[in-house]
């Protein structure tokens, strides 16, 4: 064999590898559109709000029963959620539910960010099998726990983005059972 040939031999490997990979990738993405919903499967495949933020005013870190961790960064301006982003080791249904999660309280105040529950995740997302909720109940809780923690900030702060009973009832601990 000379180098011409073998350098030929190892782009059609190459091809073939690449033409596999494309195959499991596409059954398993079939097999998965029997399970779950669009925006479910659109999530998995393009998360949005993915990623760490520098310097965030909010943070959260929670691992799951399963676990799964997911991070929640959060920047606040003006009283309101500019910005989410969220980083997870999980599986598909945990990137969905945490991408969900961001994108849901993006433009929201911190009070009304904490009615970011598990049911509206699940309903956002099209619902998950039942084997599966407990991803939602793991971004919810994240979610919750992010926002605790802007809560606490503000309070040590002095500076008030939503009126000081709220923040007290909020600090409760109403993390979703």
């Amino acid at each position: 064999m000379n180098i011409g040939s073998i350098k030929e031999e190892t782009q059609k490997m190459s091809a073939d590898f690449d033409n596999a990979i494309n195959e499991i990738q596409a059954s398993i993405t079939e097999d998965a559109r029997k399970l779950y919903s669009e925006k479910v499967i659109e999530r998995w495949l393009c998360p949005t709000c993915m990623g760490e933020l520098e310097n965030p005013q909010g943070y959260g870190a929670v691992r799951g029963p399963c676990g799964d961790t997911i991070k929640i960064f959060l920047r606040i301006h003006d009283e309101r959620i500019t910005d989410a982003r969220f980083v997870t080791d999980g599986c598909a249904t945990t990137l969905a539910a945490g991408s969900m999660a961001c994108e849901l309280v993006i433009g929201k105040n911190i009070t009304d960010a904490f009615a970011v529950n598990k049911e509206v995740i699940l309903e956002n997302l099209g619902g998950l099998p039942e084997e599966n909720t407990h991803c939602a109940f793991l971004a919810s809780n994240t979610l919750k726990e992010a926002l605790t923690n802007v809560t606490a900030q503000v309070q040590r702060s002095g500076v008030h983005a939503c009126p000081p009973r709220l923040y007290r009832d909020r600090l409760g601990s109403k993390l979703d059972r």
